[in-house]
């Protein structure tokens, strides 16, 4: 996962780190089949604030600063033995706005499906343009939900659930 709070571009590094260490270790072991090989995946997802958690007053990374983490990582994993995928950056935006989402979404929600948006979790029916000329059309920023960071004073839409563990508690959690 990339786009943690207080992450840093050596968090990032540590992930092609790791599958060196696991690269190195499979070629080092003496009891390994002669003339394999190896193909090792990363899969790196982008760190989606969601409610019910300490991170629920966190903001996201911006979709500039999740597209330098990925384009680091590419650059710095040495091998082509590691195989590297993330999500893109622009589905990452659409489910954090979703995730902490108020009522206000609902017309964006039906205007994107108006214009098409269907089956969007799937990269070739995504329509990212579609998406922002629902969100234009109603005078709502996207980021609004995704990339400030909230007070504990501010009443979140889902403060009203109970879902079994206290605000209270989660702000003490808070990182």
């Amino acid at each position: 996962m990339m786009g943690l709070p207080t992450e840093t571009m050596e968090d990032i590094e540590g992930i092609s780190d790791l599958a060196m260490k696991v690269l190195h270790a499979f070629y080092n072991n003496p009891e390994r089949q002669k003339g394999t090989g190896l193909q090792i995946s990363i899969s790196c997802a982008s760190f989606i604030s969601k409610p019910f958690t300490p991170f629920q007053w966190e903001p996201e990374d911006t979709m500039q600063s999740l597209r330098e983490k990925q384009k680091h990582l590419l650059e710095y994993t040495p091998s082509r033995k590691i195989k590297i995928s993330y999500h893109e950056t622009p589905a990452s935006l659409l489910e954090g706005v979703l995730a902490r989402g108020d009522r206000r979404l609902c017309k964006v929600i039906l205007r994107a499906f108006e214009l098409g948006c269907k089956f969007d979790s799937w990269d070739d029916h995504f329509n990212y343009d579609a998406w922002m000329q629902a969100f234009d059309e109603y005078g709502i920023d996207p980021t609004f939900y995704t990339n400030r960071k909230r007070e504990f004073s501010e009443l979140l839409p889902w403060d009203y659930l109970d879902y079994g563990v206290s605000r209270k508690f989660l702000e003490k959690k808070k990182i």
